[in-house]
């Protein structure tokens, strides 16, 4: 048998095979799904048939996921997401201009807002003083950063480290004067950390937070 066989056993030998196939030949991708309001007082099983899927018109250079809410004028719509892009093998943070023709939704473009070195995603929105603010997942850089949104120059600007430590997919809200954060904190990035919730609170919108006790 040749050196590669060897090899090919030893590899599916020691992984679980459908893992191995899905690692070898498939790729992960996720995908955004628009639910009319009207069909929200339907069972959830009956929900999902209603579901109109984003229509990429060809992009296949990564897959979109963390889908938030930015505006709607008529029939178009602007939503700010993760982009994992292959190449890169990380998130970074895009804006996607979609257009709602003949009842489906089909992106029109999508904009680059903002790339590090590190993963990014959940681009979690706030708005303070009539400005638009984003506080994306970057846990692996070992803190959480704030941005100003430019929408005229596409891009977020001005990132202000509010937390440190690697929270993940964080929620900030304001009640009687204070802002709370409601994220995990985790080192492993296995699926243990999704169990527990950790809160910071500050004075200002900028921080700093800590441990709410």
């Amino acid at each position: 048998m040749t050196d590669l066989g060897l090899c090919l056993i030893q590899i599916v030998y020691n992984m679980d095979i459908g893992r191995f196939i899905k690692r070898t030949f498939l790729r992960e991708a996720y995908y955004i799904g628009f639910l009319e309001k009207k069909h929200l007082s339907l069972p959830i099983q009956e929900r999902y048939d209603k579901v109109s899927w984003l229509d990429l018109k060809g992009y296949n250079s990564g897959w979109f996921a963390d889908p938030f809410f930015l505006s709607k004028e008529g029939n178009h719509i602007q939503l700010l997401v993760e982009e994992l892009v292959y190449k890169k093998g990380r998130g970074i943070i895009s804006l996607l201009e979609i257009d709602k023709q003949n009842g489906k939704y089909v992106l029109s473009s999508r904009i680059p807002l903002l790339e590090l070195s590190t993963h990014l995603s959940y681009p979690n929105i706030i708005y303070e003083n009539g400005k638009t603010y984003v506080y994306p997942e970057n846990g692996r850089s070992g803190g959480l950063n704030i941005y100003e949104l430019d929408l005229q120059a596409k891009k977020l600007i001005n990132p202000v480290k509010i937390i440190d430590g690697h929270i993940v997919d964080t929620s900030i809200f304001k009640h009687e004067g204070k802002y709370y954060a409601i994220g995990t904190i985790h080192n492993t990035y296995g699926f243990e950390y999704t169990k527990k919730s950790d809160v910071y609170v500050s004075d200002s919108l900028f921080g700093p937070y800590t441990h709410y006790q």
